[in-house]
């Protein structure tokens, strides 16, 4: 086989990948993915210094060991002009800037470092008293596909894309899409391994596809474990690492032997139950009187698996995929509503002692997809209003709208809004009476720092002001919650890399250890680099959380959706197998996520905390079956409390 078709064939299953059923178990890809990306990004700090002595070209620079300089660290060279201030306050806005190039770090002690000239603008001289730095902005990364030295046959493509996912989500990288890297491979009748055997390959592809550092992954063998391995490569000095980035795959081992462990029973009554027109009350099952097992926070979580599969039992069942699960007593009455989607449908119920009673829907058949639906009170009325957001293409990006309850009709009172909108709950009376939009973005979907506060002005929503919210922060699987001093709430949500995270207003508390969430509902952004290079990138949109202090000591307890994630033969279609609801709880060592709920056969679309006439945990779990994945169904449990 020539050189040529040998190449073409490793870059024809790189992309195929993740199509394979190479992998039946979660092999803790994101945990370490997010671990190695978080170790980069500390030790690519913003630095600022200056040019001390010029010799030759060689440069002594003010900045150290002791800043976190590296040896192979390129810092860009500028040189300060005259100051630029307002005319009409006096106010120095800045001073102009003259870029003379980059330079590499060569040799590096405790108080200074050596650097030499790598790239120098037309005319540039530079000389003592320049400035250099390190952009407080995104650095470029290529991401080079994962080198194994394990032997164990592990998705590789799945190990890439949670790096990929874990070095954007830091804010300090930028990794260039995988599909221009490897056309640029393929053009040059290139295998990976040939990148970093050449200063000149890798200094070449640095330039065409404009990165500042190139990483490669490898996975490796240290005894009974593996180790994700991150090097970071200046394209200046390829043959030795800048730095070096460690994580172990500790879940390996309790992921396969969970893999192996046999699935937990499903209520028999879930399978007895028949079909039920969406446009008709669904069928429903006779939940049992309230048990004394499931009062307290401390029996949920003492709870053996057999009595938790009893206490859930069907409320009522869907011959369709729901989504957009939401559920409060918004009007006040002492009755549950209920929101949720399907494909084309906004649907409203009352959560009654055994059954749902349809209160109203509305169809929405427009081109696009329904993403999430949540009930909120705006303003001094009862009246229940629904926010759904919807995802249009074909209209530049959201399309999301605001609908009220009239009579026995739902009503779209507004259209055409172009944020993401999240409902939340500001008091903690378990309704949300606040309304946040987040920016949509055509590359990132969740626009970074764009989130304001809306209000209803002569029944229109209005953007007010802007919030301050950490920079991850997605309007998605997100909510407040009392977990702290009384009034004064903190956010907690779900991030693109399935972690649970809490913040106290921009400071971090949190991060679960374990994933979380997990969907089939998602955005797909098409992202055109050239004519013949498009790559599509998958915006997921979790579940919301639900809150409620279980035990009375006025601390919330918090509810996510754990499922489990599989690959299979058809990609975006068997994702996700089974799951269950985990409880995020603080205890005297800190944050806690504990399950309470049976393993479900099927996803966990949705879950909610009901108060009044029927107090309960009320979860919607949605099950894809066929060999296309085409059959749906989606049942709702319940387990009272």
């Amino acid at each position: 086989m020539t050189r040529r078709v040998r190449c073409l064939f490793w870059m024809v299953l790189l992309l195929m990948w993740p199509c394979l059923a190479l992998a039946q178990v979660n092999y803790g890809f994101d945990a370490a993915a997010s671990d190695v990306a978080e170790q980069l990004a500390q030790r690519f700090p913003h630095l600022q210094g200056e040019v001390v002595e010029v010799r030759g070209e060689q440069l002594y620079l003010s900045l150290g060991a002791r800043d976190q300089v590296l040896q192979g660290m390129r810092l860009d060279v500028f040189r300060e002009g005259e100051e630029l201030t307002s005319p009409s306050t006096g106010e120095v806005l800045g001073r102009l800037e003259e870029e003379l190039g980059t330079v590499t770090v060569t040799q590096v002690a405790e108080t200074y470092a050596v650097a030499i000239l790598a790239d120098v603008a037309d005319g540039g001289r530079v000389q003592a008293g320049d400035k250099v730095r390190i952009t407080a902005g995104r650095l470029s990364l290529g991401l080079l596909p994962v080198t194994d030295q394990t032997g164990h046959a592990m998705p590789l493509s799945a190990l890439a894309d949670a790096l990929q996912r874990g070095l954007n989500a830091t804010g300090r990288f930028n990794v260039v899409p995988r599909a221009s890297l490897t056309v640029w491979l393929l053009e040059r009748n290139l295998s990976p391994g040939d990148v970093l055997s050449s200063p000149e390959i890798v200094s070449k592809m640095a330039s065409a596809l404009d990165v500042a550092y190139v990483a490669q992954p490898v996975l490796r063998a240290a005894g009974d474990t593996t180790v994700v391995e991150l090097r970071t490569f200046a394209p200046a000095q390829p043959q030795t690492p800048v730095t070096t980035a460690l994580a172990i795959l500790s879940e390996t081992a309790s992921m396969t032997q969970r893999a192996a462990a046999p699935p937990v029973s499903q209520p028999p009554a879930a399978v007895s139950m028949p079909p039920t027109p969406l446009d008709s009350p669904p069928a429903a099952a006779v939940p049992p009187p309230p048990s004394a097992n499931l009062t307290t926070l401390q029996s949920l979580l003492a709870a053996d698996p057999i009595t938790l599969e009893k206490s859930y039992v069907p409320l009522a069942q869907f011959p369709t995929e729901l989504r957009g699960f939401d559920a409060a007593d918004i009007d006040g009455d002492g009755e549950t509503e209920l929101v949720m989607l399907s494909d084309t449908k906004v649907l409203l119920y009352h959560v009654q002692e055994s059954q749902l009673a349809p209160i109203a829907s509305y169809s929405d058949r427009r081109p696009g997809t329904l993403l999430s639906a949540q009930l909120v009170r705006l303003g001094d009325g009862q009246t229940p209003g629904v926010v759904v957001n919807r995802y249009s293409p074909n209209r530049g990006g959201m399309d999301s709208f605001f609908l009220v309850l009239q009579g026995r009709q739902l009503v779209r009172q507004q259209k055409g809004l172009s944020d993401i909108l999240l409902a939340v709950d500001v008091d903690g009376d378990g309704v949300n009476e606040s309304l946040w939009g987040q920016r949509f973005d055509g590359k990132d979907f969740f626009r970074r720092g764009q989130v304001r506060e809306y209000e209803l002005r002569n029944g229109r929503l209005k953007r007010q002001r802007k919030l301050a919210l950490p920079g991850g922060f997605r309007a998605t699987g997100a909510a407040l919650a009392q977990l702290g001093a009384p009034g004064n709430r903190q956010l907690v949500f779900v991030d693109e890399r399935h972690n649970l995270k809490v913040y106290d207003g921009k400071t971090r508390r949190w991060t679960s250890p374990a994933d979380v969430g997990g969907s089939y509902v998602f955005a797909v952004l098409e992202l055109r680099y050239s004519p013949s290079v498009v790559e599509q990138a998958q915006f997921d949109f979790e579940a919301i959380p639900a809150v409620a202090d279980f035990d009375g000591d006025g601390i919330d307890e918090v509810l996510v959706p754990q499922n489990q994630s599989r690959l299979g033969v058809l990609p975006n279609l068997n994702l996700y197998s089974d799951g269950h609801v985990v409880l995020m709880r603080q205890t005297p060592q800190g944050f806690r996520l504990s399950p309470v709920s049976p393993g479900f056969d099927g996803v966990v679309s949705g879950v909610a905390v009901l108060k009044g006439r029927t107090p309960g945990i009320l979860v919607a779990v949605s099950k894809r079956e066929g060999v296309l994945k085409q059959k749906k169904q989606t049942i709702l449990y319940l387990s009272r409390l």
